[in-house]
């Protein structure tokens, strides 16, 4: 059996580095004294919060059901993206 790399290994040690800078510059902010919570879970929260994020925004199945489920329309009928201000269309 040839070895393969495992590919989320990669992922948990860029987010531990991630995690540890996000802390330290919560720290020197002094940000976590402001909710009375240490660095190091705050930087877990943020790095929790932008992986939600990415699945909200990059899945690409989500985004592909719904493009089905609106018969083939990125944007259906009413739910055109706004041209000037406002958020964004979320599709």
């Amino acid at each position: 059996m040839t070895w393969m790399p495992d590919p989320n290994e990669h992922k948990a040690t860029e987010n531990s580095k991630l995690q540890r800078e996000l802390s330290a510059i919560l720290n020197r902010a002094s940000r976590e004294g402001l909710s009375n919570t240490p660095d190091f879970i705050l930087a877990e929260y943020l790095l929790n919060c932008l992986e939600a994020f990415e699945l909200a925004t990059l899945g690409l199945r989500t985004r592909a059901r719904r493009v089905e489920w609106h018969n083939g329309e990125t944007h259906p009928q009413g739910n055109e993206p706004a041209t000037t201000g406002g958020p964004p269309d979320l599709v």
